[in-house]
């Protein structure tokens, strides 16, 4: 009798612990696809919003329109700025920056001087304020010529 007891124990046991274990990766798995949701309704907000870019605006103003960045790189001078708006959708659990993906608006003094990936990418060639960042761009390019 005692020995039965013992063996339905453990089974509750193991019927509780396979329970947990499914409800916490359930609650994971629903937790990013809810985040990817939100991502996506600031795709579109992003995606919509960015013919109101205007170069002179502050930085405040375009927040205000653009909704979240992605991303923030800010010059070692912090006379520059690069904020990355998502522009494409992200894949579920993707949460860096991916070239082609975003929007970079590129501000000095507080101020939009230019967007988009033919402005960055001329001003990330002629730019010294992130030249750290500028060699990872230039190896980068070099590989996906390569291939």
């Amino acid at each position: 009798m005692n020995n039965s007891r013992k063996k339905i124990s453990k089974f509750k046991i193991c019927i509780v612990a396979i329970g947990i274990i499914i409800f916490f990766f359930s609650f994971l798995w629903i937790a990013s696809f809810v985040k990817y949701a939100i991502d996506n309704i600031n795709v579109k907000k992003n995606q919509e919003n960015k013919i109101y870019l205007k170069a002179g605006q502050t930085k405040e103003k375009v927040l205000s329109f653009m909704g979240k960045p992605e991303d923030i790189w800010v010059a070692r001078n912090k006379q520059y700025e690069i904020i990355f708006f998502r522009e494409k959708p992200n894949i579920i659990g993707l949460t860096t920056v991916t070239i082609g993906k975003e929007l970079p608006v590129i501000f000095q003094d507080d101020r939009v001087v230019g967007w988009g990936y033919p402005y960055f990418n001329e001003f990330m060639k002629k730019s010294e304020a992130f030249s750290g960042i500028k060699n990872i761009i230039n190896a980068y390019e070099k590989v996906t010529d390569e291939r």
